[in-house]
């Protein structure tokens, strides 16, 4: 409103001294009649000092805008950090590295069809994870969780390794008894410190692994998701324990070992 009346009050004082002008009523005055150019000119310089002041305001009300944006996107990003992997043996050599950093906990998802390793490099990659798992598992007052599913004897063998190795004191696992025929693709991720996220695995034997996206996540919500999903995972009732709390559950190790026999040698175990 301001600037309106502004506006108007210049309007018409440049009006009034053009229209004295032509009808040469600022000819009767002398000392005006050699200073309408001066007139003028103060006018125009109003106008112009006018639309300059308004056009800064403008721009800094931009600036600011732009910079308050900025701020707010940084603040919401706060300690973001997504990590893009081309090939799995990057997934497995940043996992080792940052499974190795832990300080508190792990949680781990294994599940899904059988391990596939498309190279002798991807093959001792895993291996070596394992590895961490037993090592990390043996710290003090730390916690690894995995939950697995058994589409073969080797994840199985797997898990007993790790259930009866009497250092892991901090591994526990559940399982859950679904059967590798008809089942849909399970995302594989490791949950570090309840602080990052990496995805693991997820295509195979579906479709072809090298195109598959590996990601490493430092996000407070998504990881808060995860963990909230891990969880859910984790306390179903289907979940069945195998190791928790250092009580092994050696009758359901035998079930599962059970699954794997030839049924001939089931059926002479249950003969009387």
């Amino acid at each position: 409103m301001k600037e309106k009346i502004i506006l108007i009050v210049v309007g018409g004082l440049s009006i009034l001294i053009a229209l004295s002008h032509m009808i040469g009523l600022l000819e009767l005055v002398p000392w005006l009649e050699h200073r309408i150019p001066v007139f003028t000119l103060l006018v125009v310089g109003v106008v112009a000092e006018y639309l300059a002041f308004e056009n800064k305001k403008k721009l800094d009300s931009i600036e600011r805008l732009v910079r308050d944006g900025e701020a707010k996107i940084i603040r919401s990003l706060n300690g973001v950090e997504v990590r893009y992997f081309e090939h799995v043996s990057q997934v497995y050599e940043y996992a080792h590295k940052r499974m190795l950093e832990a300080k508190n906990s792990i949680d781990d998802l294994t599940w899904g069809d059988a391990d596939h390793f498309e190279t002798p490099d991807h093959r001792q990659a895993h291996e070596e994870y394992i590895r961490d798992i037993a090592e990390i598992s043996s710290k003090k007052n730390f916690r690894y969780r995995e939950v697995m599913t058994f589409p073969n004897i080797e994840r199985l063998r797997r898990a007993e390794a790790m259930i009866t190795n009497n250092k892991a004191k901090g591994y526990q696992l559940k399982y859950y008894e679904i059967p590798p025929q008809g089942m849909p693709p399970l995302m594989e991720f490791l949950l570090i410190d309840s602080e990052e996220v990496i995805f693991a695995f997820y295509k195979w034997p579906y479709s072809p692994t090298s195109i598959q996206f590996h990601l490493a996540v430092k996000h407070p919500d998504i990881v808060k998701l995860l963990e909230d999903y891990y969880t859910a995972v984790w306390e179903n009732p289907n979940a069945k324990k195998l190791k928790v709390d250092d009580q092994v559950n050696g009758a359901a190790l035998e079930e599962i070992k059970d699954l794997f026999k030839p049924r001939e040698t089931i059926k002479d175990k249950n003969t009387p």
